[in-house]
């Protein structure tokens, strides 16, 4: 609680509630906005995850004022990362005695781009505390915690589109973890069948919008040559030099 509280401080030390969002933040509650009035079109560029989570807070508010809206996605975000705090304690004691996995807690709690991330309305926050979960639960000997792991794993790729490699970190911890278990294969079948019906969603919408269910904008631009000039303008000549040097 004392750790929780100190980081808590710290975080607010680092937000503005004065000052509407700018960035991706924008971005993303404009999005829960438009989820919240039943309209999912899923971006070219982004997972749907975190603004759908926000989405479900905005019937809490109905305002003129684009800063309450702001708010509203600055403090989910601050309670998150703080609460992230019980679970990254349970986590590190399953390799650390107590004194070591408080001191574990304090390194996650203290460090300062965590904390000023909490306060930024983005999707890490929730990003991290699925991630400690998954972790949480797939070193766990019961077969239904296993399951609910694949199942964060998968609302793990909802929330960004590198999700999927949780899902094959925690693919290799219990193929390892189980490998003498007679029900070994069964059971990673069933992991497997919980982590496609959780994600399936997202695919589907792609599909229908992009006739491609994995359509993803950096797909087809991240290898092109003009890949830079997509995202700078003619003013950055002397950028695209450095990165041809």
């Amino acid at each position: 609680i004392v750790i929780g509280f100190i980081s808590l401080l710290f975080k607010l030390y680092t937000v503005d509630f004065s000052l509407p969002f700018r960035a991706d933040n924008l971005f993303y509650t404009l999005q829960a906005l438009q989820y919240s009035q039943g309209d999912f079109f899923i971006p070219q560029k982004t997972a749907p995850g975190w603004p759908l989570f926000i989405s479900s807070f905005l019937w809490l508010f109905n305002s003129d004022n684009f800063v309450d809206y702001s708010n509203l996605v600055r403090t989910l975000s601050l309670c998150i990362m703080s609460l992230t705090i019980l679970p990254m304690y349970l986590l590190a004691r399953k390799f650390f005695d107590q004194k070591y996995a408080l001191i574990a807690v304090i390194l996650f709690a203290f460090e300062p781009h965590l904390n000023y991330i909490a306060g930024r309305g983005v999707s890490e926050p929730l990003f991290i505390l699925i991630m400690v979960f998954t972790f949480l639960f797939v070193l766990d000997k019961k077969p239904k915690y296993i399951f609910l792991s694949f199942l964060l794993s998968g609302i793990f790729w909802w929330m960004r589109l590198e999700g999927f490699y949780l899902f094959i970190i925690i693919s290799i911890i219990y193929l390892l973890n189980f490998r003498k278990s007679t029900n070994l294969i069964r059971n990673y079948v069933m992991c497997i069948a919980i982590f496609l019906i959780v994600v399936s969603p997202m695919f589907v919408e792609r599909y229908v919008q992009y006739d491609d269910p994995f359509y993803v904008w950096y797909g087809e631009t991240l290898f092109a040559e003009d890949y830079a000039s997509l995202l700078t303008s003619p003013k950055d000549a002397t950028l695209f030099n450095y990165i041809e040097e």
